[in-house]
Order: structure tokens, then sequence, then C-alpha cells
């Protein structure tokens, strides 16, 4: 029995009881058992409170876990709290960045319901598209990515790939494309692998939605496929003017929900544009796209260049409404920078107010200077 546990591989601890606790146990170690206790220390950091503060019962600084899991649930807070624990640095703990472990546990769950409910309408098979190779091309990097800073006890790391390929690869972009066309097979093959990559992480929710024989506890750790990359450049090409359409929405205060005109001019992969004439359709919530390589905008028509295309939000703008209620947003963020310039001109604030507080108003500032740039930038376009 003793030789199963000694010695051991890893020794996880603080980095504020090197000598107190981990120098002694290897002089003990050695002293008393002829050899090293452990092969690996590592350091986790020390949890502080938005000030920097060592949280202690004193401050009254330190939140009760028992709180924090039952508002964001076990996974969702020790998710959260990874993402904003880098290797051997302290954490600035704030419950909001519980927030992002929750709602990525509720993103995770809301993709594993959409299957379900694919999976129960049976669609007919298919061929691998261009979607398809694109999320099993972006999967195989995941697993290379999360297991080789596994490995090297990067922890953050391995979240933040794992939250940036969950969130952003599969939900926000294969979910969407699987709304006009769903592959069964890629799907839950995509899922089951993110549940093995999470599982150290989040062993409840993935154990939960685990649909093997056994539990997700005895399943193989994923290992990555033959990947030949194909169709990565031209999806590149086409999230590109997805994203450049949501930005003409946002940019021109256009209602989400309103149906829009689309009309992308392609400068490569424009029949590759026009076989995903429907995904863009539905993704970019319009009630046309138009993929044409010699149009030419007439009046007043936003757009947006990517690498291979310009996109042209088309009729959805009335020029002299446009321009009143720019002028007034105008108006508003300059009262609101010359107020916030005010008080960081008052050297009483400086003095007196807490850092934080004070790089708070700065933060601010810079916010409102960015937003005032973009206003001009939109009402030079409607002159």
């Amino acid at each position: 029995t003793r030789k199963k546990f000694y010695p051991t591989t890893d020794l996880v601890t603080g980095p504020d009881i090197i000598f107190f606790w981990v120098a002694r146990m290897i002089m003990a170690g050695y002293e008393f058992m002829g050899e090293k206790p452990f092969a690996n220390v590592y350091f986790t950091g020390i949890i502080r409170d938005a000030q920097g503060r060592k949280m202690s019962k004193s401050l009254g600084n330190s939140p009760d876990p028992l709180d924090l899991i039952a508002k964001y649930g076990a996974d969702g807070l020790r998710f959260g709290l990874m993402l904003i624990a880098p290797q051997g640095q302290d954490i600035l703990f704030d419950e909001k960045r519980c927030e992002v472990g929750r709602n990525f546990m509720n993103k995770l769950w809301n993709a594993a319901r959409f299957i379900q409910m694919q999976r129960a309408a049976n669609p007919p098979s298919r061929p691998l598209n261009a979607h398809d190779h694109r999320i099993l091309h972006e999967l195989n990097e995941a697993i290379i990515k999360v297991s080789a800073a596994l490995d090297g006890y990067r922890f953050n790391e391995a979240a933040r790939e794992l939250y940036d390929f969950v969130w952003g690869d599969f939900c926000d972009w294969y979910i969407e494309a699987s709304k006009v066309s769903p592959n069964i097979p890629v799907l839950e093959e995509v899922l089951n692998t993110i549940l093995r990559l999470l599982h150290p992480f989040a062993p409840f929710i993935t154990e939960e939605l685990w649909r093997g024989e056994t539990t997700i506890q005895f399943a193989p750790w994923p290992v990555p496929r033959e990947d030949t990359g194909q169709f990565v450049a031209e999806t590149d090409a086409l999230y590109a003017v997805v994203t450049a359409g949501r930005q003409l929405r946002s940019d021109n205060a256009v209602d989400p929900k309103k149906k829009v005109q689309f009309v992308i001019k392609p400068g490569k992969y424009a029949d590759f544009f026009r076989s995903e004439r429907a995904f863009l359709t539905g993704i970019l919530n319009a009630e046309s796209v138009t993929i044409d390589e010699h149009y030419t905008p007439t009046g007043l028509t936003p757009s947006l260049v990517t690498t291979h295309a310009t996109i042209f939000l088309v009729g959805a703008v009335d020029p002299v409404a446009e321009k009143q209620k720019l002028t007034k947003q105008l108006a508003d963020v300059e009262k609101q920078i010359a107020g916030t310039e005010a008080k960081l001109a008052n050297e009483n604030f400086i003095r007196r107010a807490a850092p934080v507080a004070v790089q708070r108003e700065r933060d601010k500032l810079a916010a409102l200077q960015e937003q005032r740039a973009k206003l001009q930038a939109l009402l030079v376009k409607l002159v």
C-alpha cells in the first residue's frame, strides 16, 4: 500500500508555504524514506479580492463557496475560476466572473438539447459539407491544444481553449450551420469529444450529458483524427462576411429582428458563397442575400470590406433620420467626456480616491473617446 502512495507524482499547494511545508516535506522524505516524496510541485494562485487584498474573515471579503455554488453551480464556479487563474499568478476575484462559467455551462446544455432535438427529428444522412470539415478541423486543433496545456499544467489555457472552441467554433458557427442542414454523426462526435475534454473541469454536467454505456470517467481521452484542412480557407472567408454583416447592423443601429437585404461582392470563392446562400440568409436574418461580383451601390449603402469580399447593407438606412440620431448621440457622448475629463482634472479626486476608482474613470474616458470616434466616422459617411 505504501508503494502505491509514496512517492507520488504531484503536490498542489500555495506559494506562501514553500519553506514551511514543501521544503520540509522534501527533507523529511529523503531523511526517513530515502527518496523524494513527489516529482512536481504545482503552486496555485492565491484568491484575492478586487482590491488585491488576501481574503480573510477579519476583512469580511471572503464569499461563502456554498452560496456561490448555489448561485452559479459547482461546475460553473470551478470553470469560471479556472478561466481567470493564470499559472503562478494570484486571482483577483470578482463574482461577475463566475457568471461566465455559469453561462458557458448553459450554452453547452442548450447545444446538447439542440442535438437531442435533431436526433429525434431523424434528418436524412448526407456527405460531409464545408461546415462539417471545418468543425472537425477545429476539433482536432482543440484536442491538441487542450492536451498540451494540461500536460504542461497550464490549466487556464486549457479552459480558455475549450471556452473559445465550444462557444465560438461549435455553438456560434457549427450549430447555426446545422439549423440549415444537420449532420447527426458529426454533431454527436463533436459533443462527445467536448464532454471528455471538459470533464476534468466540469464533472457533473459532462456526466449528465454523456451517452456512453458506462460513466464518462472510464471514457478514453480524445486523440486527433486525420485532418486534411479541407474548406478551412473558404469557411474563414464566409464567417468573415457574416461577422461584417452583423457589424453593419450594429453600426447602423438596425434592429436585429428586422429583415434586411444584403449584397455580397466576392473577390474570391464566388461559387462557394452562392452555395451557402441559405446559411447566409438564416444567420444574417436577411430578407435576401445576393451574390454579385459586379455590384455597384447607389445612394446610402453602408458596406464593410473583408479579405475576400465586400458586403453591403441595402435600403435599411434613412439618411436624414440616421443623421439626426447620430448627432444626438454624439452630443450626449461629448457631455459625458467633458464631465469625466473634469473629474480626472480635479486634484482632490486623484489624491483622495482609491486607485481602483481613478483607473475606472480613466477606462470610462477611453471608452467614451472611442465611442465618439465611431460616431464621428459614421456622420462623415452621411455627408
